[in-house]
């Protein structure tokens, strides 16, 4: 049985936003929902995640990705200063 939260119906109807930042040239950092590590096949855990994209919409390197909390990613709709924040901490962790 698959776990089912309130996040994994809200992904499943589309209500979630995605936002977007562009970085350097040819990258940009979209902020979207994925899904994390399976503890086991039937097991779906949605994540916020802020991964480092090509300009096509391709990723870059999967590793190239900040795992953000529910509250953290609720601050990027409502706060350009969290957005920044995030930014910045891919640029350095990444040298992008």
């Amino acid at each position: 049985m698959c776990q089912i939260t309130k996040e994994f119906i809200m992904l499943l109807k589309g209500e979630y936003k995605h936002l977007e930042s562009v970085v350097g040239p040819k990258t940009k950092i979209l902020y979207h929902i994925g899904f994390g590590e399976f503890p086991d096949k039937d097991t779906l855990i949605p994540e916020y995640h802020a991964t480092v994209f090509d300009l096509n919409g391709y990723p870059i390197d999967p590793t190239k990705r900040i795992v953000l909390t529910y509250n953290e990613y609720q601050a990027l709709l409502d706060d350009p200063k969290e957005k920044d924040k995030i930014v910045n901490q891919l640029v350095t962790q990444f040298d992008l």
